[in-house]
């Protein structure tokens, strides 16, 4: 198609009025403050159980290990699905070598 023929004046030439336009206010999510001692004391306490989940999510809730998954989403969803409100989920790095930004809790429950 040929942009020679697209008249562009037209296409700008639109009057906004009162009427025509409402304000739009951002939904505001409200966070509850989490306390995650407990699940940051069981990774300082139980670290040789990350060789056996390496390259993958788990997720702590308390002083347990609750569920683990290599699929991020999968382990969410379980963990929505069970009622588990507010567990720590951290990935275990395959190697030294993975980057890692260290304990990184970026779920919405």
């Amino acid at each position: 198609m040929d942009i020679t023929g697209f008249e562009f004046e037209n296409f700008c030439d639109f009057q906004f009025s009162k009427d025509s336009v409402r304000e739009v206010k951002p939904a505001i999510k409200k966070y509850r403050p989490v306390n995650w001692d407990k699940e940051l004391q069981w990774f300082q306490d139980n670290y040789q159980v990350f060789e056996r989940y390496k390259g993958k999510w788990v997720a702590i809730k308390g002083d347990r290990l609750i569920a683990h998954d290599v699929n991020y989403q999968n382990l969410v969803l379980f963990c929505k699905t069970n009622n588990i409100d507010t567990p720590l989920i951290q990935y275990i790095p395959n190697s030294d070598n993975e980057w890692n930004l260290g304990l990184s809790n970026c779920i919405m429950l």
